[in-house]
């Protein structure tokens, strides 16, 4: 039921005691029954009264082997007041003479199966049943010895609710203090919980009809100022004033967004300036999640059909930059270009690329053993793989090599220069197989390779090829450019301070890394 159980309620015996008669045995309980919304239970309701030694735990009181406890189905009034009478069983242990037997009593109240707490104490009144000994209780008749029940804590418990003194106070509080059953509410003095619509007055308006007024109002120019918009406040939103757009305040923008231009008229459709003094400045920056594969791209330009320009970048400045791409991760590509004709094309009056350093990707051998050292040197294996497109027509710009460590002095087969272990692409055009391994070679421009004086030591302007030191390239015995030319040193070598040595054949030798111009692809 969930019912509550007021804590005005009332406990008296049954009758008034005479000098006369003998004082019955039963006592009369009155309380009031409200459920969870403060609203009076008027139905049928079993209650269940227990006495007990203590007011928590405790023992149950017992009289004659039987048990002081007694169940009583009630039926509220309107108000949800109900009266009973305990102890009116034979067949049940409580009797008035029994109770006062006690040093403290506890009348536990159990309302359909549910323990109201706290327990409430019956305190002396009740031990004035004992007036059936009391010959001369007829003196007590007198008007002026009633009347101290006014201040008397027995009062709580009285000899009979129908005939008792009307005390001045209820457990200490007046009249005054308390509200009369058929009281009203004033609307602003409820705050939570939910009222039963049959208790609002007909003049309040409703939910639904206030809704109708506002939406009936509702619109530009309506004058309505509300307290939320979507359960959002004012205060989860910025004004238009405060911040527009995307500024300097370090906005971030996520999500999809297409612009387009339909006047044709050769203005940009974007157009992002950076006015700020300074260096390092940036007019827009667009990075991807750390996460993800190439396919995730910062920023993707595509040009349509005709003469179409995918980027262009410009830069007026004297040290300006028309565009700048990085790849900062592991495998990172700066800039990525895929054309049906060119991929990259150079159209500047001056230098077309700078510094400029040319490599190849390769596929390592499989008789390949330990890792790819940056610097060795090392030839193709006459091994490739071809590129082909869906109708098996053979691409001629895409072949993919396979290389050994060279090992044979003035190889003709040399490639280039380990730059470091590579994976291929993800979505390359090769698909790589169980096993296989990948490296990046330098072949054109500037760079380092591993050297040995196995042919004597190496000076600025000499020849460098391959040598029987596995991937150590040597002095080449003349001056002239050979298809086994790996490069031209750019370096001057102090070999008395070079320390690193190489052993081959069991002969050491000097061992460094110079700088030179490839050659060899």
């Amino acid at each position: 039921m969930n019912a509550k159980f007021h804590a005005a309620t009332w406990l008296a015996c049954a009758l008034a005691v005479s000098a006369v008669a003998v004082p019955p045995e039963s006592f009369v309980y009155q309380g009031r029954l409200v459920d969870s919304n403060e609203m009076p239970v008027t139905v049928a309701t079993e209650i269940t009264f227990t006495f007990f030694d203590a007011a928590v735990d405790g023992n149950p009181l017992v009289n004659n082997e039987k048990l002081f406890s007694e169940t009583d189905l009630v039926t509220p009034d309107a108000n949800g007041i109900f009266t009973t009478i305990i102890g009116d069983n034979d067949d049940i242990g409580i009797t008035a003479a029994g109770i006062v037997a006690f040093d403290e009593v506890w009348l536990n109240i159990n309302v359909e199966g549910e323990d109201l707490t706290p327990r409430q104490q019956l305190f002396a009144a009740p031990y004035a049943l004992r007036a059936t000994t009391a010959d001369e209780a007829i003196a007590a008749e007198t008007a002026e010895e009633a009347d101290h029940a006014a201040s008397a804590d027995m009062a709580t418990f009285s000899t009979n609710a129908q005939s008792a003194s009307d005390a001045d106070t209820v457990d200490g509080l007046d009249a005054s203090d308390l509200a009369p059953v058929d009281h009203e509410h004033s609307a602003a003095d409820i705050t939570s919980g939910v009222l039963a619509d049959a208790r609002i007055p007909t003049g309040v308006a409703r939910d639904n009809e206030v809704f109708s007024i506002v939406l009936g109002a509702d619109g530009s120019g309506s004058g309505l100022d509300a307290d939320r918009l979507d359960g959002f406040t004012s205060s989860d939103f910025v004004t238009f004033s405060d911040d527009l757009w995307v500024d300097d305040d370090g906005d971030n923008v996520s999500g999809f967004y297409e612009f387009s231009n339909p006047n044709n008229n050769g203005d940009p459709v974007i157009e992002i300036t950076n006015d700020a003094p300074g260096a390092g400045l940036r007019g827009l920056l667009v990075r991807t999640p750390d996460s993800g594969n190439w396919l995730n791209a910062a920023a993707e330009f595509v040009a349509g059909a005709g003469a179409g320009t995918g980027v262009l970048g410009r830069a007026t400045g004297t040290n300006g930059k028309g565009g700048e791409f990085e790849g900062s991760g592991t495998n990172g590509t700066g800039v990525v270009g895929k054309g049906n004709s060119i991929d990259f094309f150079a159209d500047g009056a001056g230098t077309n690329y700078a510094p400029f350093t040319g490599a190849h990707e390769v596929r390592l051998s499989a008789e390949w053993q330990g890792e790819a050292t940056p610097g060795l040197i090392v030839s193709a294996t006459g091994v490739t793989a071809a590129r082909t497109d869906e109708a098996g027509n053979i691409s001629l710009s895409s072949t993919l090599p396979e290389v050994a460590l060279a090992d044979t002095a003035s190889d003709k087969r040399v490639l280039g220069v380990v730059v470091r272990e590579h994976e291929p692409f993800e979505g390359s055009w090769y698909t790589p197989g169980d096993g296989e391994r990948f490296a990046l070679v330098n072949a054109l421009g500037e760079g380092r390779v591993w050297v040995c004086t196995a042919n004597g030591e190496i000076e600025a302007g000499d020849y460098i090829t391959t040598s029987a030191v596995p991937g150590f390239g040597q002095l080449q015995d003349d001056d002239l450019q050979h298809n086994y030319t790996v490069g031209k040193v750019i370096e001057r070598v102090d070999w008395d301070a070079v320390t690193e040595t190489v052993v081959h054949g069991g002969v050491t030798y000097k061992a460094y890394l110079v700088a030179v111009v490839y050659t060899c692809g």
